[in-house]
């Protein structure tokens, strides 16, 4: 649902003017969102529109200018953030060094990602091709995969064969161990954050992956139905079982089409109905396996990747079917988390690169552009992200001067005009320039500017 934001009237997802004012609701869904066409990494990477938006990050549809190439863009945007311009600003429930911390930690993790991705890649893990710092944020951009999210195909097909779920977890428990081998847990696997493409089920989104030898304090992140107890606590012991459950939760929503109970709800006493209670057609040992992978308590849940899909094959004697392929549709994510053909490996990356991990500023990888790429083709300039204050002091000076003028009688009549004009002005130059600041949409800009410029005309007498 897309709120108009001229009329409140509410609107499909996929509408793009308002059904009773006309508006244009492009920006409206995703109001945080970087508008269409702004340009990152000076002109590298074209902005097309958002995709996607939860409790740590925002996913848009890019261009690679130099690859000619579509792209996802993942923006490191926490919960509560706002925009000066194009700039992040932190939330204001966070402290400057733990916005710092977790901006690196994004970062950080999508290098580890891309160094799983190149340097031995797993078709089953989406490929990360860059991290960048801009507008006092991170990004990293990742390949655009076409095909449907797992809920979608569920949504659209009703419950999954066993043997086809079976191939699905196959592939993404290969990705899985990768990815805790790397030291990574993804914490947020669910059946928006798995792709079936052409070359098979592709794990996205690691936007809110965490290392696991992060000691302390972390940060909560939970979908309900498919976080495990522990994820609801910021100093809970974690480690592959977590994500174990998710997954668990993720095959269960493929051969059930409900989503798990909420971990805090079964605390609390409700009860978790098996999958084979709900789908008869789910034999009892695949039944079994996922009930103890979604097991309340940790130690009782397998504790690998590989163990679980070892519990998986003996449960249905090894077998599986094919994963079938999905195309014709753009990689997307319904973000309910709360806070919240084959292809071959890249050969434009280098193949034994080894991605820096400490410098945020520093591009993990630099794809060699095509042939027929002029990098002197001129290129849609980005909205500034400059601090308003390389610019203001122009028109500050010269409404200075007015007013000087005018206090002076060095303009003669109209030296009573300088004066208003100066002073009215600065006035309305810096309410601009704090509501750039506090306010991140024109309209509440303008209306506030007109009630500050009226509120300075009535105060000077003028509706008088």
């Amino acid at each position: 649902m897309i709120v108009c934001p001229y009329c409140a009237t509410e609107n499909d997802d996929n509408a793009t003017t308002c059904k009773t004012c006309g508006a244009n609701l492009s920006g409206a869904k995703f109001p945080s969102a970087l508008p269409a066409g702004t340009m990152l990494q000076n002109g590298k990477y074209k902005l097309e529109k958002a995709l996607g938006q939860g409790g740590f990050g925002i996913t848009y549809k890019a261009f690679s200018v130099a690859l000619g190439i579509p792209l996802v863009v993942k923006e490191y945007f926490p919960q509560g953030a706002s925009r000066s311009g194009t700039s992040l600003k932190s939330p204001v429930t966070m402290q400057p060094q733990e916005f710092s911390d977790t901006r690196a930690s994004f970062a950080d993790e999508a290098r580890l990602v891309a160094q799983l991705t190149v340097t031995n890649p797993n078709p089953n893990i989406v490929r990360v091709y860059d991290v960048f710092a801009e507008n006092e944020t991170s990004y990293y951009a990742m390949e655009f995969l076409e095909g449907k999210v797992l809920s979608k195909v569920v949504e659209d097909r009703g419950t999954l064969p066993e043997s086809e779920v079976i191939e699905i977890a196959r592939q993404v428990i290969t990705a899985l161990d990768d990815v805790h081998k790397a030291g990574l847990l993804h914490r947020d696997i669910k059946p928006d954050n798995i792709m079936m493409v052409a070359r098979g089920a592709v794990l996205i989104d690691f936007g809110s992956a965490r290392s696991m030898k992060t000691p302390g304090k972390q940060d909560v992140l939970v979908t309900p139905g498919y976080a495990p107890l522990e994820q609801y606590a910021s100093e809970a012991k974690r480690g592959p079982y977590t994500d174990i459950y998710a997954l668990a939760g993720t095959l269960y929503n493929a051969l059930t089409g409900n989503v798990p109970v909420a971990a805090t709800d079964r605390a609390a006493g409700t009860k978790q109905p098996s999958a084979r209670e709900v789908n008869p057609k789910v034999s009892k040992g695949m039944s079994d396996v996922l009930t103890r992978a979604m097991a309340m308590k940790i130690d009782e849940r397998p504790q690998s990747a590989d163990q679980f899909l070892s519990e998986l094959e003996k449960a249905v004697g090894g077998k599986a079917g094919n994963a079938p392929s999905y195309q014709k549709t753009q990689q997307v994510s319904n973000n309910r988390t709360q806070t919240m053909p084959q292809t071959p490996p890249n050969t434009w990356l280098p193949g034994n690169a080894a991605p820096p991990v400490n410098n945020p500023n520093t591009p993990v990888f630099q794809g060699n552009p095509p042939a027929n790429y002029n990098p002197n083709t001129p290129v849609q300039a980005a909205t500034s992200t400059s601090s308003v204050w390389d610019w203001a002091w122009i028109p500050y000076a010269i409404l200075g001067a007015l007013f000087i003028a005018g206090y002076f009688r060095v303009l003669g009549a109209f030296s009573q005009y300088a004066i208003l004009g100066g002073l009215y002005g600065t006035v309305l130059l810096t309410a601009y320039i704090f509501l750039q600041w506090l306010i991140g949409t024109w309209i509440g800009r303008i209306v506030l500017l007109i009630a500050a410029g009226a509120a300075f005309a009535y105060f000077n007498g003028y509706f008088k």
